[in-house]
This record gives structure tokens, C-alpha cells and sequence, in this order.
């Protein structure tokens, strides 16, 4: 049978997807600090909810994914994917709020050499106050298949409610939600603590232009691992560039701004 290998990072997440005909393979994670586990759980009995501590947290760079036929694997591992997505660390790293319709895309790079693009758009917010989000991941090796997910979250991005997915080659199909599924909510830090960390206005260059952008570093409680990103609020979300590095001080992985824009709507026919 045919394999399919996805890799993708999160902002530090790269998922690893194959195909293998009835057969699972366990997560593998490899951590480079401080972070949340999540280890999806297969049968009648719910996966756990994962405790959030109050401090960064380093995501891992690799999270090997399995594959359970049809759509099962991609709907359990949507909630890993936004959490690590719209939040590094476990936080809310935006300074500005997105407006519907605005979106980002990153270039991330790995320590491993790896490399593919993230988008981040904010589709839609619906008269009751849900909202649509899309995550996509396009890896740069032409081996490896794009993953994009577009999902319906209820105001303040508190659960998950309705899920679309495309991989590979397939066409874009409902995924099923269930109540309590997105359990991984990046947390919002004080403006207080920002201004704390900001170390400083730099000029930062990368592909989507050149910024005077500030400067915000967060170490862990432990020592292991540092988080800091460059804020620059003339573009949607008001990041340019994240990066998070190993308790050596060595960089685990770099998020660059691509381009950013507005106009993005549904491109999985979720409405």
C-alpha cells in the first residue's frame, strides 16, 4: 500500500502520517524541554485532559502521528494541531487580535533541517459568536503531503464544535467532533508580563519585509528552553518571527513571516 509520510512542525510540531493497512503506530515524541504531552487514546474510553501548567513550555519538534483508516486520526489529532499552532508554549503569543478574513503564513525551520510553511487564517465569525479557523501545513519536500484543517470554534476558542480535513491527495471530508475535544486552549498572557519580557526594539528582516519590531523573551521555570517572538502590530496578529530554543540555548526551531493578507475564506467547503 501506498505511504503517505506528512512532516509538519508547530510551530513546533512536525507530524509524521503513514498509511499501513490495520496497523497503528504510537506516538513517539521527542522533547527538547518543558511541555505537554498529549498521547491520543484509542477504544470506548475518552483520552485524559492534560493538566496546562503557568509557565512556557518548549512544544516538541517531532510528534509521530498514526493512522487509523478513514478520518479518526486526523479528528484526534486536530486539537494537537491548533493548540501548537495558534499558541507556542501554551500561550497566546498575538498581539492583536485577527480580524475575519486576515491571515499569516510562516516559514518554519527545524533543527533537524526540515522545512514548510504555516498558515493562519481567521475565516469567519458567525452572528452567535463562533468562529472559523483554518491551520495549514505545506512541507517543502515535494515527498511529503500537505495537511489543512479548517474548524469551527465557540467564542473565546473554548471548544471545538465542527471540524473539516484534507491530506494528501484526498478530497476535504467532515471529521467528527466530540463535546470537550479542544483541551489544549493557548492561554493569554498579562500586558504586564509582555512588558516585562520585552527586551528590547529591534529590526528584524524576513521574507514577508523588514520590521522595527519588539522584542519579548520568556525563560521556563527549570532553565530548560527559552521562548521570545518579535511584535510588530502592522500585520495580522502582530508577529514576524518566533523562535524557541533548547535549554543549550541551541535554536529547536524558527518561524519567519512569509506574507500576510486579508480575503481568506472557506477552501474546504466548511461554509
Amino acid at each position: 500500500m501506498k505511504k503517505v509520510v506528512l512532516t509538519i512542525g508547530v510551530l513546533a510540531l512536525v507530524l509524521s502520517t503513514g498509511c499501513v493497512k490495520k496497523k497503528v503506530v504510537p506516538v513517539v515524541i521527542k522533547p527538547t524541554g518543558p511541555q505537554i504531552v498529549i498521547k491520543p487514546q484509542f477504544g470506548s474510553k475518552p483520552a485524559p485532559k492534560p493538566q496546562q501548567t503557568q509557565q512556557p513550555q518548549t512544544p516538541p519538534p517531532a510528534m509521530g502521528a498514526p493512522v487509523m483508516g478513514g478520518g479518526m486520526m486526523l479528528a484526534q489529532m486536530a486539537p494537537v494541531v491548533f493548540s501548537y499552532t495558534l499558541g507556542v508554549g501554551g500561550y497566546w503569543i498575538w498581539s492583536k487580535d485577527f480580524k475575519p478574513g486576515e491571515w499569516v503564513k510562516f516559514l518554519v525551520t527545524t533543527d533537524n533541517g526540515k522545512a514548510y510553511t504555516v498558515e493562519i487564517a481567521f475565516l469567519k465569525k458567525l452572528p452567535d459568536g463562533n468562529e472559523w479557523w483554518r491551520v495549514s501545513y505545506i512541507p517543502k519536500d515535494p515527498e511529503e503531503k500537505p495537511l489543512i484543517y479548517e474548524a469551527l470554534f465557540s467564542s473565546g476558542m473554548g471548544e471545538l464544535k465542527r471540524l473539516r480535513g484534507k491530506w494528501d491527495d484526498k478530497p476535504a471530508q467532515e471529521l467528527p467532533v466530540t463535546q470537550g475535544s479542544y483541551v489544549m486552549k493557548p492561554v493569554k498572557l498579562t500586558k504586564e508580563s509582555i512588558e516585562g519580557a520585552t527586551v528590547g526594539v529591534e529590526v528584524v528582516k524576513v521574507p514577508a519585509g523588514t520590521f522595527r519590531a519588539k522584542h519579548v523573551k520568556y525563560g521556563s521555570l527549570n532553565g530548560k528552553g527559552s521562548i521570545e517572538w518579535w511584535i510588530d502590530n502592522g500585520v495580522p496578529g502582530g508577529v514576524v518571527r518566533y523562535v524557541i530554543r533548547d535549554e543549550d540555548g541551541k535554536v529547536a526551531f524558527t518561524a519567519d513571516l512569509v506574507s500576510f493578507g486579508s480575503g481568506a475564506t472557506s477552501i474546504l467547503g466548511s461554509f
